[in-house]
């Protein structure tokens, strides 16, 4: 008599579900959704929310370790550091950490490559802007918030060349006054002319809301916006394709440690269609990109690009492949993508003011990240 093998899967957050009010834990809870429902009886899932980070994220882990689940998602850049110790201790149990940087024989990393939706967005907010001045929000000018601000300031400048985007960072993601915080970046921004709002937002829906009540635009970076009057597309994740995937190797006996890049061809870097307030041209011109993401056939970052202060970072007819200069990419990892997991991605694109040193930021962020 066969019996189905059905594995366990679990997940370990920072923060609770109110405090990730703008989509990043919702977005994974819906690829856990999609995981049941794909696999059934296959599968069993549970997830902890509220573990903030070191104590919390270590106890979690090795409770999911002790109790033999067989694959954990770890989905927070710096808590998930503290999971690697413990993956030692419980071989049998394959553990993944988002955003993360380490490998081990039962520890691999997966990453989302959200710089090209945040292009797509920015095409069209470079397209709408009236003033030409946009405003770029992000917590801390770290790895990921350079890379996201940068992509959606390459979308604006291919719009619109002579655009400039104002820079604000509000040093946090959940701090118990991150609405105030947010509130007041954009207010800063309206009072310079800025009519138009990208990046990475952080984690609150306070800057789509107040744009909205304002008449100015934004991006969105969660799919419960697109109906907010002043959200030109959502730039979001669906890590359903990504889950099922995972899960599936476990089950079939696949799986392996490994640096995982996903992008838009692979289904999980995602651009919901542009709102009809858009025009047809600027629509078009995403919706292009979109496709030609989706294909593998647009690569945003080829040169000639340069920094905010005139430097040439990427030459003409090169790519960020051809001028990474660091230590060889790590298994599955690109070289592409492993500039934009380096200090040589600390640098803002031309078109920002610029209110901070980016590689001295980025360094004071990666230190705090190992730190903890």
């Amino acid at each position: 008599m066969s019996t189905t093998k059905k594995i366990r899967v679990g997940w370990i957050h920072r923060a609770t579900h109110a405090e990730s009010s703008n989509g990043w834990l919702r977005g994974h809870e819906l690829g856990r959704a999609a995981l049941e429902a794909a696999l059934g009886d296959r599968v069993d899932t549970e997830v902890v929310v509220g573990a903030g980070r070191g104590e919390g994220f270590v106890a979690a882990a090795r409770d999911f370790g002790e109790r033999g689940f067989d694959l954990v998602f770890a989905c927070d850049s710096r808590g998930g550091l503290e999971v690697l110790p413990v993956a030692a201790e419980y071989p049998a149990t394959r553990y993944m950490h988002n955003q993360g940087v380490d490998l081990a024989p039962n520890f691999g990393t997966f990453r989302d490559a959200r710089d090209e939706h945040a292009y797509v967005s920015g095409l069209l907010c470079g397209g709408m802007s009236r003033s030409g001045q946009l405003g770029c929000i992000g917590g801390a000018p770290g790895p990921t918030d350079l890379q996201i601000a940068n992509a959606w300031a390459l979308g604006v400048r291919a719009a619109n060349p002579d655009a400039v985007i104002h820079d604000r960072w509000v040093g946090s993601y959940f701090a118990d006054d991150q609405v105030e915080r947010e509130r007041a970046a954009v207010l800063d921004l309206v009072d310079l002319g800025v009519d138009t709002f990208g990046g990475t937002l952080v984690e609150m829906p306070t800057i789509t809301a107040l744009a909205s009540e304002l008449g100015l635009w934004s991006m969105g970076r969660d799919p419960r916006s697109i109906d907010q009057p002043s959200v030109l597309d959502v730039a979001y994740v669906d890590w359903a394709p990504f889950y099922i995937a995972e899960a599936q190797a476990v089950l079939d006996g696949r799986w392996r440690a490994r640096h995982v890049y996903l992008r838009a061809r692979d289904g999980v870097v995602r651009n919901s269609p542009p709102s009809s307030v858009v025009p047809a041209e600027v629509a078009a011109r995403a919706l292009d990109a979109a496709e030609r993401l989706r294909a593998g056939t647009l690569d945003i970052w080829r040169g000639p690009i340069k920094d905010h202060t005139g430097r040439v970072r990427v030459p003409a007819g090169q790519t960020l492949a051809d001028v990474y200069d660091g230590p060889a990419p790590e298994p599955d990892l690109p070289a592409d993508a492993a500039y934009l997991t380096s200090v040589q991605a600390a640098w803002l694109v031309e078109g920002f003011v610029g209110t901070v040193d980016p590689e001295q930021e980025w360094l004071a962020v990666a230190a705090e990240t190992r730190a903890l």
